[in-house]
């Protein structure tokens, strides 16, 4: 997954986001648990984009009180969130497959067969409007 269709020279980032942004986006930062804008918040409509290109990424549907110290997710916008294991762990980071971004980290229950997208505030934007007319998945099967 290193062609994107979002291509931006690392000062181009620099210009277009803010600092913790840019960090988590590019460098794979974590915000800091219990801190981010949208931990908190269970909007009844709109959706949630990428940061660092807008695509959309997320339904408020989707979109659940975890406890886990970040926005969660149990369901993503088909093809627009892709998983890239990390050797010896049990979860997988979480990018934008439109520019590359980092996002945060998805988890398998097992005893479930659920997953959950803890997200970065930093890596996403709210936008109380109408979600665009695209499926929803989940990562993991």
């Amino acid at each position: 997954m290193n062609e994107f269709k979002v291509k931006k020279t690392e000062a181009e980032w620099k210009e277009t986001l803010t600092e913790q942004e840019y960090d988590v986006l590019r460098n794979g930062a974590t915000d800091p648990a219990h801190k981010g804008k949208y931990t908190n918040i269970l909007p009844a409509t709109g959706y949630f984009a990428c940061k660092g290109c807008s695509v959309a990424l997320y339904s408020a549907s989707s979109k659940f009180e975890s406890q886990c110290g970040w926005p969660a997710f149990n369901k993503t916008y088909t093809g627009t969130v892709g998983a890239v294991p990390l050797p010896g762990k049990s979860h997988q980071e979480i990018i934008c497959t439109n520019c590359g971004g980092h996002l945060g980290h998805v988890f398998q229950n097992k005893s479930t067969n659920s997953e959950r997208h803890c997200v970065n505030s930093s890596s996403i934007t709210y936008l109380d409007e109408s979600p665009p007319d695209l499926t929803e998945n989940t990562l993991t099967k």
